[in-house]
């Protein structure tokens, strides 16, 4: 009877495991991999119907943050991922439209940094490093100084390259 209850305990044990394992291969097989980055770019602005300008940041981290406008004044912030696979890009904020003055919110990326995207209309009153994209500026700066309240900030751009007009 105890070697029945050890069996057993050991069966569920089992089964537990081997879903565990199946669950993360998975997701492991959702992603997409591309040969290069203009491809998985391509990828991404079929997937979310992006109809404006993507931009990419190296951050000084070396992570590849992209901008994109996916209409008119609605923005949203993905990342584009280079593994052993390849390239793959995805969404790491939600689409956000943006107000006359401006937006920000916070983002982590897949390695865990988190960063605050800011637009506004002007560079005023600022000592973050903007690049304009047209209608409004954009900054990215190191951590998540909305929640935290920092006024002090660093910016975490490296360099912007357009992908996308």
């Amino acid at each position: 009877m105890k070697a029945a209850v050890i069996i057993r305990k050991f069966i569920i044990l089992l089964t537990v495991t081997s879903i565990f394992f199946l669950s993360a291969c998975s997701e492991k097989r959702a992603i997409e991999h591309f040969p290069s980055k203009e491809e998985a770019l391509k990828q991404l602005v079929q997937k979310e119907n992006v109809k404006g300008r993507i931009d990419l940041l190296t951050t000084t981290n070396g992570e590849n943050v992209v901008v994109i406008q996916s209409s008119e004044n609605t923005y949203l912030v993905g990342e584009l991922v280079k593994d052993k696979e390849g390239y793959y890009a995805g969404k790491i904020s939600a689409s956000s439209e943006l107000t006359t003055v401006g937006a920000s919110w916070e983002l982590t990326t897949i390695d865990n940094n988190e960063y605050t995207i800011k637009f506004k209309k002007s560079k005023e009153g600022s000592n973050n490093e903007y690049f304009s994209i047209g209608e409004y500026d954009i900054s990215l700066v190191k951590g998540h100084t909305l929640s935290d309240k920092k006024l002090a900030s660093t910016s975490a751009i490296k360099v912007v390259e357009r992908m996308k007009d």
